[in-house]
């Protein structure tokens, strides 16, 4: 019983965590990106 309410609550989260992934692979890339200019 308490492993389903934990996989309800990461399913609700995944939304907000794939944002937060997606957000941090674009800073990465840009990041990586100056660090080739600079």
């Amino acid at each position: 019983m308490k492993q389903e309410t934990v996989m309800n609550g990461l399913k609700a989260s995944s939304p907000v965590m794939s944002s937060y992934a997606a957000l941090g692979a674009v800073l990465f890339d840009a990041g990586f990106t100056l660090g080739e200019f600079f």
